[in-house]
């Protein structure tokens, strides 16, 4: 089975609501309502505590200058792996442990409130970032 749209989901919907293959019209009530369920149960889906695939991507970002932030992509929800800074895999601490690390320990530490992940120690040339990540699936 490949990917159904909208449409297809709400066809399926209708099966088991209504008893045939049919669909709300677009921008009715009933269709909204529709809308907002298939939306829930993807939320519910993606909030099981399991790695999805389909959620996985990478983000590929280069930094011009020196730095030590980097924002991260729409849908972040966590890290997939190590992040890659200029070819060199970092691991991941958590903000509350970071006093325990010496300044010249390589790490990163991603703030999930704001979405941005920061480089420890700052770096000092520019070069390519690669983020594994697991993303929220996309609103319906």
């Amino acid at each position: 089975m490949g990917i159904l749209n909208l449409s297809e989901l709400m066809q399926r919907m209708g099966i088991h609501l209504n008893g045939e293959k049919s669909a709300p019209d677009s921008g009715t009530d009933e269709y909204e309502l529709w809308r907002e369920a298939l939306n829930e149960s993807q939320d519910d889906w993606a909030d099981v505590d399991y790695d999805w695939e389909t959620l996985r991507g990478t983000a590929l970002t280069s930094l011009p200058v020196s730095g030590t932030s980097v924002g991260l992509p729409e849908g972040f929800v966590k890290l997939g792996g190590f992040p890659k800074i200029i070819g060199k895999e970092y691991e991941e601490v958590y903000a509350e442990k970071t006093g325990l690390k010496e300044s010249s320990d390589q790490y990163v530490s991603v703030n999930y409130a704001q979405k941005y992940m920061t480089i420890n120690p700052a770096l000092a040339t520019a070069g390519l970032v690669e983020v594994p990540y697991f993303s929220r699936p996309t609103s319906m």
